[in-house]
């Protein structure tokens, strides 16, 4: 065969290859466009740091009478009281439904997305403090001093989350998505703390300490509220059934800040005569963060014709 025979066969190859792709590309389903929904669940673990006021809580009695003394002992200090402060983690399942939308602009994909979660994520922390308060036990009332033991308990529980996002994606192939996700997210979160101090009273007259009695009180307080923050995640999404059902695994970061509570407590006492006196409220000082993984299955419900010809 001549050169020029050569060159005809493979011009009408190359047509037939071009004819072949444009007609594919043309009866193509356009699977990414349009919107969907689905469910998810994942796991969350939650970094919280927490600040109060070590001296509202509760102190030892300000004055004690001994059984069956004429006098009253005054404190004159309050011992070291539990920080307050403190950080742990709080983690759980999460399981909830997500809905958006999507258009294509080439490979590059631009959406809208909210989901919905309720979730188990808790945790808490427990602080302990042993102290002397000293009181000025006399003859009369040879109190004078005290073994101070206090515990706190810091927890939180979320419940619900819930998120608006902007989603920026890439086609890594006909059937797989690559995505970045930012928005806002909201959480319903219950803080409590439960702290209890137990005060045992020594007598020291003769220069030979023995326990007298003792004298317990408990604080606890709760407070529930939705916080406000900022979320940044990344993914993959993958058609697995003719384009209408998707595979998506996600990771997000989301940061709720910090906000300042005024927690309402109750408080109890072992002795009516022995009152546990404070200020009905406590404040702290909350500072939350959160990761979570999921892996979600969503369903397409966009026009799968094939997408105009440019």
């Amino acid at each position: 065969m001549t050169q020029s025979g050569n060159f005809r066969v493979l011009a009408a190859a190359a047509f037939l290859v071009a004819g072949s792709s444009l007609a594919q590309a043309q009866s193509a389903p356009n699977e990414w466009e349009g919107p969907w929904a689905g469910g998810s669940i994942g796991w969350k673990w939650i970094d919280t740091d927490y600040r109060g006021n070590p001296n509202e809580i509760a102190e030892p009695p300000a004055t004690v009478t001994q059984t069956g003394a004429a006098a009253t002992a005054n404190r004159l200090s309050s011992g070291t009281p539990v920080s307050k402060s403190g950080s742990f983690t709080a983690d759980g399942f999460t399981a909830g439904v997500l809905a958006g939308t999507n258009r294509l602009s080439g490979r590059w994909l631009f959406g809208i997305e909210a989901d919905a979660d309720l979730t188990t994520a808790d945790g808490s922390e427990v602080q302990t403090q042993t102290s002397i308060a000293d009181y000025d036990g006399n003859a009369t009332n040879e109190i004078t001093f005290a073994r101070r033991n206090e515990t706190c308990r810091n927890s939180k529980d979320m419940w619900f989350e819930g998120a608006l996002r902007g989603r920026v994606g890439y086609l890594a192939g006909p059937n797989t998505l690559l995505f970045a996700t930012a928005g806002v997210s909201t959480a319903a979160v219950e803080h409590e703390v439960d702290c209890q101090l137990t005060t045992t009273f020594v007598d020291d007259g003769g220069g030979v300490p023995t326990d007298s009695f003792t004298h317990t009180t408990r604080v606890t307080g709760s407070d529930d509220e939705f916080e406000l923050g900022w979320t940044l995640g990344a993914g993959i999404e993958s058609v697995i059934s003719e384009g209408r059902w998707r595979s998506r695994f996600d990771y997000a970061y989301v940061d709720l800040g910090s906000s300042n509570q005024s927690l309402s407590v109750s408080r109890q006492t072992s002795d009516p005569l022995v009152p546990n006196t404070g200020p009905d409220s406590i404040s702290y000082n909350w500072d939350e963060h959160y990761h979570k993984i999921r892996v979600s299955l969503v369903y397409a419900f966009g026009d799968r014709s094939p997408p105009p010809l440019k």
